[in-house]
């Protein structure tokens, strides 16, 4: 009979576990200022939020509702 030996293929505890990507769905009379706040504790950092999501806004100013918005890690 075969080898019924239970191993963790891929579960390598040397590499790095990337934890989950945030995302947020704006809602109407959202900002990029009031997401950064509520994510970062200040209205300032919008800009991070602005420039990872570059591929779906061109302008900070101008997010419409339903849009998904991927929000990065804070730094520490």
């Amino acid at each position: 009979m075969g080898d019924a030996e239970n191993t963790n293929a891929g579960a390598d505890s040397s590499e790095p576990v990337e934890s989950p990507q945030v995302t947020y769905t704006v809602q109407s009379g959202d900002t990029l200022a009031q997401i950064a706040r509520e994510y970062y504790g200040s209205a300032d950092e919008y800009r991070r939020i602005f420039e990872a999501n570059r591929d779906k806004l061109d302008d900070p100013d101008e997010i419409r509702p339903g849009q998904e918005l991927v929000i990065p890690p804070a730094e520490s």
